[in-house]
């Protein structure tokens, strides 16, 4: 994860904060604005100029997220979108969280848009 460390993201919703946090990468913010809440419009823009302005490539959601927000993000930024499975198990592939996101990161995993690289 040290190639990684101090990369923004954005994520759908704080349930990856402390893996985040564990491995240094830096939450810019989330697309729900709080808990539960779907972002308006007004907050979508917001987030989108910001977003650019900060060179912010990478969304990181889960499955079950709203899609099209994610998707209608990505393309206005650019970013990547990341979507990743709530749940870990073994029998999709996946032997910890910390491997599940190492992956994602890399590009290796098919919750993965490509190579994000560091931006």
């Amino acid at each position: 994860m040290e190639p990684f460390r101090g990369m923004q993201l954005v994520s759908y919703h704080r349930s990856w904060n402390y893996l985040l946090r564990r491995h240094g990468l830096q939450v810019f913010d989330y697309i729900e604005p709080k808990e539960t809440l779907p972002p308006s419009a007004a907050y979508m823009a917001s987030l989108v100029d910001r977003m650019k302005r900060s060179s912010v490539k990478i969304i990181l959601a889960e499955t079950y997220q709203n899609r099209p927000i994610i998707d209608e993000i990505a393309r206005q930024t650019g970013a990547k979108a990341l979507i990743l499975p709530s749940p870990i198990s073994e029998d999709l592939g996946i032997r910890t969280p910390f491997r599940l996101l190492r992956e994602a990161l890399s590009g290796d995993h098919p919750g993965s848009a490509g190579k994000p690289g560091r931006h």
